[in-house]
């Protein structure tokens, strides 16, 4: 957008200096050269005109259009001049701030290069990851040929806390591309499988009973669990207190019972940990003690 800044008036004098910013466009850049450094956005021109004329550019958005299709691989020299602008006929120009800028240009080339995986580590060691894949593993990359030439693999990352259980995974990814380069695809897709390394860990747990008739309780009292637990879960065969806390072994009777019937018995876990077999699995009917 037009910036304008008014700098003085002469007294006696309907012309009025100002600065004016015009936005710079880059046109023609031949197919096989690229432009690394020395491109600006905005040209500062100093004028005097009159009010009128001012009031003409005032809320338009100005452009200069800098012709490229000459340059070459090297360092170019590019004139500003913002005299030929048909917007500023009846103006002063008073002065140009660039008055010319200097483009490094290079030439353009094309590489393959792989894509590597940088995992962001679990807080959670329960879990492991493997089977890991990703696709496209490679891609082509199109750009400068300084900047491609210590470019040996494109890094893409991944948070693996994004994951929470077991299963297989696969996850569109979009590749982080700078800006002067250009790629055949912007998206790979990885792929992997999360398992948890386990051990087998006893542990012994009171019976809890539900809806029981008053008359009635069960025998025995205590079951034996079996367990397969996350092996980061277990130190010296005792699960984590934590997870320990969690479980929990319970019947639940009903108003058919009778003296000599079976209930089974229904633990309760947390997801991190699987039932491998229970002793007993099931609880006997008795008669309460008076």
């Amino acid at each position: 957008m037009l910036a304008c800044g008014l700098w003085y008036v002469i007294v006696g004098n309907a012309h009025i200096e100002s600065i004016i910013a015009v936005r710079v466009e880059y046109q023609s850049v031949p197919a096989d050269l690229v432009v690394s450094e020395g491109m600006i956005d905005v040209v500062k021109v100093r004028v005097r005109a009159s009010a009128e004329l001012l009031q003409r550019l005032a809320n338009r958005d100005l452009a200069y259009p800098i012709d490229l299709s000459k340059i070459e691989s090297g360092a170019n020299v590019v004139p500003i001049e913002i005299a030929q602008m048909v917007s500023f006929n009846g103006f002063d120009i008073l002065g140009v701030d660039p008055s010319y800028i200097v483009v490094e240009v290079d030439t353009v080339t094309t590489k393959t290069v792989p894509l590597q995986i940088k995992f962001i580590p679990m807080k959670d060691d329960d879990l492991q990851i493997s089977n890991v894949g990703i696709s496209p593993a490679a891609i082509e990359i199109k750009g400068s040929t300084a900047l491609l030439h210590d470019l040996d693999y494109l890094e893409v990352p991944f948070d693996l806390n994004k994951v929470i259980k077991e299963g297989h995974y696969s996850r569109p990814l979009q590749l982080m591309i700078p800006d002067s380069l250009t790629v055949n695809t912007p998206v790979t897709t990885l792929s992997f499988d999360v398992v948890a390394e386990t051990t087998h860990v006893e542990i012994s747990r009171t019976v809890h009973v539900e809806n029981m008739p008053p008359q009635y309780t069960i025998e025995p009292r205590t079951v034996n669990i079996l367990l397969e637990a996350p092996l980061a879960r277990v130190h010296d065969d005792v699960l984590d207190p934590i997870i320990s806390s969690k479980i929990r072994a319970t019947v639940t009777g009903n108003s058919h019972l009778k003296v000599g019937s079976t209930l089974p018995i229904q633990v309760i876990l947390p997801w991190n940990v699987q039932l491998v077999e229970m002793d007993p699995a099931a609880v006997k009917i008795v008669n309460a003690k008076k």
